[in-house]
Order: C-alpha cells, then sequence, then structure tokens
C-alpha cells in the first residue's frame, strides 16, 4: 500500500523532473564525452598499469563485447604492443587524463541539475573531477572479476557487482555535489541508478557483440563507432534518470523525513540556506514559474489526454526508429535532411537560372524526393520512415490542441452595431469570376434595403469618388464585393467619415474577410449582417497616401506584378524576370526599418496590416486578429542556394527576418520604386512610410458567421510534459 502510494503520488513530479533535466540531451551529452574519454584512458592504461591490469581490462571489455571482435582485437593489439608507453610518455599520459576530465565535469552537471543547485567554483570541484576519473578507472578493471564473483560464479558476482554499482553511484553523487548534500537523500538515486546499469550491461552482453560485428561488416570501423555511441546514450540515459528520479523520490513524503531531510522540497524554498540540496539555478526558476502559470490556466481532461497522446506518438516514434532502423536510423535522418536540402536549393536554382540550368534544376528538385523513396525502399526502411513520421505528425498535432490556447491573441472584440438605414453596397461584377453575379448578390442586397452601385463603364471608375458621393447623398454604412484592393479604397473612405464598413467576399481570394472570420464559400452570408450583425473595429494600414487592409510588398514580387505582361501570363512572366531580381541585382536594392530593426538587402519585404501568424513555415498564415494596433515585417533574404535550403528551418532561417512596429520606412536606391498594395501594382516615391492606424475601420459583420479560429501555440514540450503528468493534489510544482 505505501510503495504504491509513493509511486503514484510521485510519477507527475518524475515526468518533470526528467523533462526539467533533458535526460536525452544529457545522456547523449556524456555518451560523447564518454567515447572521446574512451581511446585516451585505454592508452593510459596501458602506459601506466603492469600486465595483470591489463588482462583484467581486456577481461571486462570481453563480457560486455563478446569473446571476440574486430573492437576486441584492437584492444588485444594495443595492450600487446610493447611500444604505448615509449610513444606517449608522461606528458602525453598526463594530457589524455586532464582531457578525460571533461565526463567528470558532464557528470557533475547532471548531479548539479537533477539536486537543482548552482555551479560550483572550479578551486572547488577541480580535483574532484580527477579523483573520480581514477576511482572509475578502477572500478572499471575490476568489473570483470566482480562479475565472475572472484571465480565463485553469478551466484555471488551479480549481488556484488549490484552492490558495487551501488555505492559507485552513490559516492559519485556526494563527491561532484560537493558535500552540498547529505549522504541518506543521495541513496534513492544511487539504488536505481546501480540497479538500471547492471541491468542494461546484462542486457546488452547479449545483443552488442553481434550489433558490432554486424555493424563493421556493413559499414566497416565506421560501423563500431556508432554501435558504441548507441550503447553510450543507452547507459547514460539511465544514469541520468536514475539520478534525476532519485531527487523526486528522496522528497517524497513517505522518504522525506526517514532521509533527514527538511520538511518543504527545494523547489519551494526561499533561499539557498533553507534546504540540503540550495537554490535552483535562474532557469529553473523560470521553469518554474512556467509550472505555475500553467497551474493557474483551466485544463480539460481532453487536454490531459492530447498531451499524453502526443507523448505516446513521439516515444513511439523514437522507439520505431531504433528498434527497426537501429544504427541505420542516422543514415535513415542524414537521407531525409539531405534530400529536403537539395530539393529546396534545387527550387532556387529553379527561380534563378534560365535555359538548361532551370531545365537540370527543375528535374533535380523533382529527382531528389524520389531518390529519398528510392533509397528508403532499398535499405527497406521505407515503412519505418512512413509509420516514424506519421507518429511524430500525431505528436504535433495532439501536442498543440493539449496547450490552452490564452498565450495566443483573443480575436477581435465584438461590439454593438447601430441601426443602418441607407447601406451602400459598391459591386465589381467581374471580380471573382463573376461572383456578384453567380451569387445573385445584387438582388438579394436589393431585397435587404441597400442600394448597389456596379462597377461598369466604357472606361476605369473612380472608386473613392463613387465612394465618397454615396455618403454625400446619405449613405449610413458603405460596403464592397470585390476584390481586396477595392475594398482598402472603400474602407478608408468609410473610416475617414466614421460610418461602418460592409465586406462581401466576391474577390479572388478574399484574405480580408478571412481574417475578419466571414465565409468565403458563400458571399451572400456576408449581408446577412444588414439583418443582425455587430461591429469589429479593426486596423487599417496606409503605404504612403495608399490604404491597404492587408499588405504591401517590396522586392522581387512588386516588380513582377509591375510588367504588362504579368496579367496575361503570370507564371512566363514570373520565371522570365526573377533571375535578374534574385541574382542579377537588376531590381532596386532595399532598406527598411521597422521600429528599432534595420533590414537591408532583402529581395523580397512584406509589410502587413497586423501580423501573420505561425500556421506555416514561414509564418504566413492567417492574422489572429485584427486590433493589435501593429504592422507585421517579413524581410527575405537569401545569396544562394545554401541559404535557400536554410529556409526549411522556417522561423529560424538566417535568411529570414520577422518583427513587427508601429511605422516601417521602406528607402531604396531609387526615386521610385514598385509596391504591391493588396496586389494593386503602384510605383511610389521613395521612402514609403508604412503606419498602421490603430482602430481606425469600423466592420459591420452577421453575428452568425464562421469566426476567426484562435491559433494553436507551437509545440512546446515541457508545458506538454506538464500537462501529461500533473502535479499530485497538495503538492507544488
Amino acid at each position: 500500500m505505501g510503495f504504491t502510494r509513493l509511486a503514484r503520488s510521485s510519477t507527475g513530479r518524475i515526468g518533470r523532473q526528467l523533462v526539467s533535466v533533458s535526460i536525452l540531451d544529457m545522456a547523449t551529452r556524456l555518451a560523447a564525452q564518454a567515447f572521446l574519454a574512451a581511446l585516451p584512458l585505454l592508452l593510459a592504461i596501458a602506459s601506466l598499469t603492469p600486465p595483470a591490469v591489463r588482462r583484467e581490462l581486456v577481461a571486462t571489455l570481453r563480457l560486455q563485447l563478446g569473446s571476440s571482435g574486430p573492437v576486441l582485437t584492437q584492444v588485444d593489439e594495443v595492450y600487446r604492443g610493447g611500444e604505448t608507453a615509449q610513444t606517449w610518455g608522461a606528458i602525453g599520459v598526463l594530457v589524455a587524463l586532464l582531457s578525460a576530465t571533461a565526463l567528470s565535469r558532464a557528470l557533475q552537471r547532471l548531479c548539479e541539475r537533477s539536486w537543482h543547485l548552482p555551479r560550483s567554483g572550479l578551486r572547488t570541484v577541480a580535483w574532484r573531477w580527477a579523483v573520480w576519473l581514477l576511482v572509475w578507472i578502477a572500478v572499471l578493471v575490476l568489473q570483470g572479476t566482480l562479475r565472475g564473483g572472484f571465480g565463485a560464479g553469478p551466484a555471488l558476482g551479480i549481488p556484488l557487482q549490484l552492490a558495487a554499482a551501488v555505492l559507485m553511484w552513490w559516492w559519485t553523487q556526494h563527491l561532484l555535489l560537493g558535500g552540498r548534500v547529505a549522504w541518506l537523500p543521495l541513496l534513492p538515486g544511487a539504488l536505481l541508478t546501480g540497479a538500471g546499469v547492471v541491468a542494461y550491461s546484462a542486457v546488452s552482453g547479449i545483443w552488442l557483440p553481434r550489433s558490432l560485428e554486424l555493424s563493421v561488416e556493413r559499414y566497416g570501423p565506421l560501423g563500431s563507432v556508432f554501435t558504441v555511441l548507441t550503447w553510450l546514450i543507452g547507459f547514460f540515459a539511465i544514469v541520468a534518470g536514475g539520478i534525476a528520479v532519485g531527487y523526486v523520490l528522496a522528497h517524497d513524503d513517505l522518504l522525506r523525513t526517514r532521509l533527514g531531510l527538511p520538511g518543504a522540497p527545494p523547489e519551494s524554498a526561499a533561499s539557498p540556506a533553507g534546504s540540503l540540496a540550495g537554490s535552483p539555478a535562474g532557469g529553473d526558476a523560470a521553469r518554474r514559474g512556467a509550472d505555475d502559470r500553467d497551474a493557474m490556466e483551466p485544463t480539460t481532461r481532453g487536454q490531459r489526454w492530447s498531451a499524453r497522446a502526443s507523448l505516446a506518438a513521439g516515444a513511439a516514434a523514437v522507439l520505431v526508429l531504433v528498434v527497426f532502423a537501429g544504427l541505420r536510423t542516422l543514415g535513415l535522418l542524414a537521407v531525409g535532411l539531405a534530400g529536403l536540402a537539395v530539393t529546396a536549393a534545387a527550387l532556387w536554382w529553379v527561380l534563378t537560372r534560365r535555359g538548361a540550368w532551370r531545365l537540370l534544376a527543375g528535374l533535380l528538385a523533382l529527382a531528389a524526393p524520389v531518390w529519398i523513396v528510392v533509397a528508403y525502399t532499398r535499405a527497406h526502411l521505407a515503412w519505418v520512415a512512413a509509420l516514424a513520421g506519421a507518429l511524430l505528425v500525431i505528436a504535433v498535432g495532439a501536442g498543440r490542441r493539449a496547450l490552452p490556447r490564452s498565450d495566443g491573441p483573443a480575436g477581435t472584440a465584438e461590439h454593438p452595431a447601430p441601426r443602418v438605414r441607407h447601406p451602400v453596397l459598391i459591386m465589381n461584377p467581374r471580380s471573382g469570376g463573376g461572383k456578384v453575379g453567380r451569387f445573385g448578390l445584387r438582388e438579394k442586397a436589393e431585397a435587404l434595403g441597400a442600394r448597389v452601385l456596379l462597377l461598369e463603364g466604357p472606361g476605369e471608375v473612380d472608386v473613392t469618388e463613387l465612394a465618397r458621393k454615396a455618403a454625400a447623398e446619405g449613405a449610413d454604412l458603405l460596403g464592397v464585393a470585390g476584390g481586396d484592393g477595392t475594398q482598402a479604397l472603400v474602407a478608408d473612405v468609410a473610416a475617414s467619415l466614421g460610418i461602418p464598413f460592409l465586406v462581401v467576399p466576391a474577390g479572388t481570394r478574399n484574405h480580408f474577410a478571412l481574417d475578419l472570420g466571414l465565409d468565403r464559400a458563400d458571399p451572400a452570408k456576408a449581408l446577412d449582417a444588414l439583418r443582425d450583425g455587430v461591429l469589429l473595429r479593426v486596423d487599417l494600414g496606409r503605404a504612403g497616401p495608399h490604404p491597404f487592409v492587408n499588405n504591401v510588398s517590396f522586392g522581387a514580387y512588386a516588380e513582377v506584378v509591375q510588367s504588362p505582361s504579368y496579367r496575361d501570363d503570370k507564371t512566363r512572366t514570373t520565371l522570365e524576370l526573377l533571375p535578374d531580381l534574385l541574382v542579377g541585382h537588376q531590381g532596386a536594392r532595399l532598406a527598411a526599418t521597422a521600429g528599432d530593426t534595420a533590414l537591408s538587402g532583402s529581395q523580397a519585404l512584406l509589410v502587413s496590416n497586423n501580423p501573420y501568424g505561425t500556421g506555416d513555415i514561414a509564418g504566413l498564415g492567417r492574422r489572429a486578429r485584427m486590433d493589435g494596433g501593429e504592422l507585421g515585417v517579413v524581410g527575405v533574404k537569401v545569396s544562394g542556394a545554401v541559404q535557400a535550403a536554410g529556409l526549411l528551418r522556417g522561423r529560424r532561417a538566417a535568411g529570414l527576418t520577422r518583427v513587427t512596429a508601429r511605422e516601417v520606412v521602406v528607402d531604396a536606391d531609387r526615386e521610385r520604386i514598385p509596391v504591391g498594395v493588396d496586389g494593386e501594382a503602384l510605383l511610389l516615391s521613395v521612402p514609403v512610410r508604412c503606419e498602421a492606424r490603430p482602430g481606425a475601420l469600423s466592420v459591420l459583420v452577421p453575428r452568425d458567421r464562421p469566426g476567426t479560429p484562435r491559433p494553436l501555440p507551437r509545440p512546446d514540450w515541457r508545458r506538454i510534459a506538464r500537462l501529461a503528468l500533473p502535479a499530485a493534489p497538495g503538492r507544488t510544482r
């Protein structure tokens, strides 16, 4: 009963402790340090110790690696050679031992992070690194003798090996923590770690020798490196997990008083003097602040199960790769990443080359994904990659759904709508392929009491003048059924006169309507706002004298749409002009200032009315709200294929800049530059000043509409783990 209660009360804290310690990251670091220290230590032992000690070490390695094999053969050759001591000398041995203390330092950091302690001073711990290393070498040499029970066999050998492992890791923690934690609280971690490493060594003694042989047969000497590294990562994952979980168990109610710890766990201590474990470092304090924030957020049972499903799917993806691909997992990842990078680079060449080079680049962009599939299929790993990829997609999707969405914008606030008596709607019958006629928008609007003005005639119609004339004749609402460019012009008139504005999504893309939460599939539903509507007070943007509701583009795209041939053949014109604009430097050289951020040399610059969300690779999804009072700025600067491939990193790409500002000033090395304002091609004098006009426009929308979904948060695996493993009642985080 007591053990069951202990397990249940500690489960949540164990999960959060493992996440806090970053167990996999820590295990990888320790494995790398151990691998780099192994060869110098083996050579040092060969140089300094008598033959009997060398034979003991070879016997230990034989138990772990098998009675024969390429790795053991190499060790035998080193230890049988008589030139090692003469070759190395005293200085070489000393340098090898000093470099190997990096493993001691990494272990010390693991112990400090597990016990939430600040780093120790160099003078305090430097000698401890060397002492631990020497004792560890001695224990390693004796492992073969211990496992054999000094000749008595496994019946005595296994208990001896277990006792030695527990004592070793108990002493290790106390030594590397500098005595800041008493002996007894360290015992649970020592028991877990000792038992874990003994069991791991016994089990791996079955598969490791065969795995080494297969790796060398398939990949040569490099295969043994991957196998040993994989084994070391598993070994140190057990070490890191044992020490980290030992901290949690030592502070559980059932054990704390028996182990001599104070009444409150160190996480809640006010000062380092208040507990044996001291106070956590600043990073740990910040994480506990996030814990407290999550504790105050209401979470549903569905969120908690989504978090658990996310962690389970992620773990299953890793397990699938490790179990079914083994060491080939590294090759699997390398092939996939290389293929993606080649595809991105080839697409860059398609955009920046002409003629035969463009054709070859296009073929390469098509061939790279095919090569990935063929490589996976020939290695019989296609199904492994597909299954692992599907599990990762599930993990990310479930994790994003599990996280509370209160971190994101709450959406544009609604306000009561005034009664509209004389609405006037301006409709473009050609917009969106004739949506005005196809959806019967004119007839439906007139049936609701609106006056409809059609944009038709022998010449260009001045939309702004038409809207002002309608307002002068008594219109108390202006609306547009057309594209975003027309929407912006009439919206500016409505904002200047202080009357509501109605958006009917009858254009081609209707981005403004999308971000207002309107139904783009049925434009007629927007007219329901005339019967039962609410007001949204949203921002307007202005680029020089021109208003915009969506965005203003500078650089390559603006140069392309400025071409007279663009409307007749968009694809051909784009492919013809882009090489000169992207690498030929024929376009204007831009220099922009967004608040305190300077952007220079960008080939493409986008200034948006409120920043776009983070739903895709570049962060150009939807705008969750339209009343943030800021402009979003995205700059792209790519100088070659390598940087183009780097754009796969999304928001972290070196060539991508994302900022927000109330005002953006764009200058160039020319007097006038092409600008795309809500898709309309213009030529503006520099500098072009873009500014946000917060709450300038009142938009009338139907009360019953699809709305704008709150954006899903980016995956935060620490928070997902805390949701999956909540704290027990009455326990602090």
